[in-house]
């Protein structure tokens, strides 16, 4: 999921982030039928989840599409998820093999 795959990159790179759950890049078909929350803890995956410095981004714009969904913050405030500007309450709801 989307909640496990942050989780990973921010310890692996020891920091935090901010995930805006509206910034996900959803379907309107999806929006219309699940919550942007089912996006961040479903377990189909779909999308490469990378970090890069955000004075990269305009030269990265030029030769790859792709969306950004938050930001990365110091190792103390950990992970947080956000919607609606506001703090959002994310538990992982998928486990293969469970």
């Amino acid at each position: 999921s989307l909640v496990d795959c942050v989780s990973i990159l921010c310890r692996a790179s020891g920091v935090g982030a901010e995930v805006e759950l509206e910034w996900l890049p959803l379907s309107p078909a999806f929006r219309r039928n699940f919550s942007v929350r089912e996006a961040a803890t479903g377990g189909e995956d779909y999308s490469l989840l990378f970090a890069a410095d955000p004075a990269a981004v305009r030269r990265l714009e030029r030769l790859l599409r792709f969306s950004v969904i938050g930001r990365l913050t110091s190792p103390g405030k950990g992970v947080r998820f956000r919607e609606n500007g506001r703090d959002a309450a994310i538990s992982r709801l998928f486990e293969h093999f469970s």
